[in-house]
């Protein structure tokens, strides 16, 4: 929905103040959407907003008709409107960068191997620990992953079981690329094993214990992305167009979440929880509380962090979403007399049409109980346990993964959250099925809740990096707090 009435072609206007404006566009997985924004130190804004379904077939396309609504131009190429103005474009479409992570021990390199792909903008297809089985390969080549983070021992420690995981994955018929992250005295041999393959080798995840290193390897990841993701489905076209790679959109609103707290230091504690199509991606920007009768397990966690969740999505994963957690839905439904029959229909006609919108009060209760799942179990999934244990010395509390119990803001965004006014969509009833007797999930004890009712996180993500200030300051002028 337009912000302003345009009394002229966007173009002609651009022409007096091009170095104030550019143009993002984040191509999802069910919309492609675009926004203009007036970038300038003294009230940076968002001028204009627009999106079409998603072109799957040819993302070049949907990227075309967003520029065109935003430039008032019907005729007009994307090249010829990339020559007025500079266009940013991100994409998680084509199901985004798909990640197998595969360490030694679950809680030290197989989590840093989760955190470094996460916060790198991909998705997990699986993760691997210890000695690689049949079964273990066997599902990296049916899930076939765009790359194998193969990570595991610190600088000068174990090599014997990285180096038969590497044996393993050259023996099987994946074919994808190799990110090699892991123990610096094995990179040799490993080198040697794919040398006839698609390989990469990054300073090892963890050199010695107790310190993470993701940044070489993020920086690999990154560079697959745009060697190998882009290229198809019209993607390669837009760059040649505008003149700018893609940002995979997770990274983009991974490094505006980071960009928050430092441009305002009042904004600290909080989350971000983007409500896709296909998955739900929940970011939170918060140190785990110091505690002196608290023990923290595993990696110490990073204050900024991206879990993604592909089987919690509105349309090209409702019908996972179903499969996987029925019984809560069916609950929730019947709550809100949405019969069984109906939710299922729905669920089915939504993952035949993703940019199906909700007709009539019933299908819009479909709607909220889909997105409430999705939001309650990411969540849940982000946030870290805590369970107490008895010592020789007295009842000691042991933490394990993050500790939201300080986050105060709550952000939705996605096409659903962001028009959502119904604080109710992050109740967290059901999501304690997660969980045993025995520990508890370190969930916000208190938190108010806002939506980016303009939906426009995702294409400020995609110029953060160069407009840090400017992208905050607009983020957060249209954030509306719920009651």
């Amino acid at each position: 929905m337009p912000i302003s009435t345009r009394q002229q072609s966007f173009l002609s206007m651009t022409l007096k103040s091009k170095s104030e404006t550019v143009i993002s566009v984040d191509i999802g997985s069910t919309f492609t959407k675009g926004a203009v924004f007036r970038i300038t130190k003294d009230k940076p804004a968002l001028l204009d907003r627009a999106n079409t379904p998603s072109t799957p077939d040819d993302l070049a396309e949907g990227v075309g008709r967003v520029l065109r609504k935003l430039a008032g131009n019907n005729s007009g190429e994307i090249r010829e409107i990339a020559a007025e103005i500079p266009v940013y474009f991100s994409s998680s479409a084509k199901g985004g960068l798909k990640i197998a992570a595969v360490g030694l021990v679950p809680e030290l390199t197989v989590e840093a191997s989760k955190i470094t792909a996460h916060s790198a903008g991909a998705r997990i297809s699986g993760v691997f620990s210890f000695k690689l089985t049949e079964s273990d390969i066997a599902k990296i080549v049916e899930t076939a992953p765009d790359i194998v983070l193969l990570a595991g021992g610190t600088d000068g420690g174990n090599e014997t079981m990285i180096i038969h995981n590497a044996e393993a994955i050259a023996a099987s018929s994946y074919c994808g690329t190799i990110v090699f992250a892991g123990n610096r005295n094995a990179l040799d041999r490993v080198s040697r094993i794919f040398s006839g393959g698609k390989f990469l080798s990054a300073e090892n995840l963890m050199p010695e214990l107790g310190r993470f290193n993701p940044e070489p390897a993020r920086g690999l990841i990154r560079k697959v992305f745009l060697d190998e993701i882009v290229k198809g489905k019209g993607l390669d076209r837009i760059v040649d167009a505008v003149g700018k790679n893609p940002k995979p959109t997770p990274l983009g609103v991974y490094e505006l979440v980071g960009s928050i707290s430092s441009v305002d230091k009042g904004w600290s504690d909080f989350s971000l929880i983007d409500l896709g199509g296909a998955t739900t991606d929940f970011y939170s920007n918060a140190l785990n509380p110091h505690d002196n009768s608290t023990v923290d397990k595993g990696l110490i966690e990073p204050k900024v962090k991206r879990t993604v969740e592909g089987d919690l999505g509105m349309r090209v994963s409702a019908a996972s979403l179903m499969e996987f957690h029925r019984n809560l839905i069916l609950a929730d439904a019947s709550k809100r007399n949405i019969g069984s029959e109906f939710l299922e229909s729905y669920v089915r006609k939504i993952s035949l049409c993703p940019e199906h919108l909700p007709e009539g009060e019933a299908e819009a209760e479909a709607d909220f109980v889909l997105a409430k799942t999705c939001v309650a179990q990411s969540m849940a999934r982000h946030a870290g346990r805590i369970r107490e244990v008895y010592t020789p010395t007295g009842k000691v509390s042991v933490r394990n993964g993050k500790d939201l119990r300080n986050v105060k803001r709550i952000i939705g965004t996605g096409g659903y959250l962001s028009a959502c006014v119904a604080a109710e969509i992050y109740e967290q009833g059901g999501i304690g099925l997660l969980a045993d007797a025995e520990e508890r999930m370190l969930l916000p004890l208190e938190a108010s809740f806002y939506r980016d009712f303009n939906y426009i996180i995702p294409m400020l993500g995609c110029i953060v990096s160069d407009y840090p200030e400017e992208s905050v300051e607009i983020a957060l002028s249209n954030l509306k707090k719920l009651e």
